[in-house]
């Protein structure tokens, strides 16, 4: 509620012509009471000053008819529709099933700006199945919601071989843990140019604890910490509850007590993650130590890991000069020639 009411504050301020939103703006298809009375108090603040809301929807708040067009008149659904603000074509399409993505992006022409929400191959392949490719989207820019990562890219090819940017916001607020702490919104002005904007949150303080040693200088320097924390935030943030900082703690777990001192040391100043990890020996830490410089000499350090040098000499010395030559298949003409084959 904090980020969404600061970029209200900021369009206001600015006086923008238009708001643009990518998605996924409720998180739950049934939302509370007090965020319906939010988004229409926010939604009269836009009309007062006379700044359209244009949105889509994403796959987590998808309701008919969209929750914004039922809270209040004033937004607008961009969904399969166009509009143009100060010469800018802006085309919306709400998140759309992997099924049915290729033929509503393959009818999307002559828009400056494609509005969406997905997940997309390029941010989140090697991650979860997908639902598309910016090669199959035909605007110049795709402004997409869903990726809670900041990402402003200009190294696509679209549809038509077009040059596409792509730029996600990100998400406003931290939704995980182990997600970034900072968080934007974008503003376009008149002469086509991207500015990122930060919103101002709730401070994050990570440490990591290896040893009782640790945790004691940990809990000396906590208070400190905090205070500077919330000092920060003082200059930042308006909401009061957003003073109080994420502290989050990774430790071994055989430290005694760690998690009851921690907890007794923050108290009720802080939001206390603990992760607690798995002490390794030094057998361990010592193989860990020895794949990570092997792996980064490329291939070749990554044969030591499959065969090993001594041990299987030829076999070794044949891999090495497959991966270390200029064309391996006329080295390995040379190779059978050698060996008689």
């Amino acid at each position: 509620m904090h980020a969404f009411e600061h970029i209200v504050r900021e369009a206001i301020h600015r006086k923008v012509s238009a708001i643009f939103a990518a998605g996924d703006l409720i998180d739950v298809r049934k939302p509370p009471s007090d965020v319906i009375e939010f988004i229409r108090n926010k939604m009269s603040w836009l009309e007062k000053n006379s700044i359209p809301f244009y949105y889509i929807q994403g796959q987590h708040e998808f309701a008919t008819p969209p929750w914004f067009s039922a809270i209040h008149d004033w937004p607008i659904w961009l969904d399969g529709t166009s509009v143009e603000v100060n010469g800018i074509r802006v085309r919306g399409l709400d998140w759309t099933p992997a099924d049915r993505l290729s033929e509503a992006l393959a009818g999307i022409h002559n828009v400056d700006i494609l509005v969406a929400h997905q997940v997309w191959e390029e941010f989140m392949g090697s991650i979860r199945g997908c639902e598309g490719s910016f090669s199959q989207v035909r605007a110049p820019v795709l402004f997409t919601g869903d990726y809670h990562s900041n990402q402003e890219r200009d190294d696509f090819r679209g549809a038509d071989g077009q040059k596409l940017t792509v730029i996600s916001p990100g998400a406003t607020n931290i939704r995980k843990i182990d997600e970034p702490a900072e968080h934007y919104f974008y503003t376009l002005d008149e002469a086509a140019k991207w500015t990122r904007h930060s919103i101002p949150g709730r401070q994050v303080l990570g440490y990591t604890i290896t040893d009782e040693d640790g945790l004691d200088k940990l809990i000396g320097k906590l208070p400190d910490d905090i205070e500077k924390a919330r000092r920060k935030s003082d200059k930042l943030v308006h909401a009061d509850a957003l003073r109080t900082p994420i502290i989050w703690v990774k430790y071994v777990e055989n430290i005694d007590n760690a998690y009851g001192r921690l907890e007794a040391c923050i108290g009720d100043n802080g939001h206390f993650f603990a992760r607690p990890v798995r002490a390794e020996d030094e057998a361990i830490t010592v193989e860990r130590k020895k794949r990570k410089e092997v792996m980064s000499n490329g291939l070749v350090g990554c044969l030591e890991l499959l065969v090993a040098p001594k041990k299987e000499k030829q076999d070794y010395q044949a891999l090495h000069r497959l991966l270390t030559c200029a064309d391996p298949k006329l080295e390995l003409q040379v190779m059978k020639k050698e060996r008689g084959l």
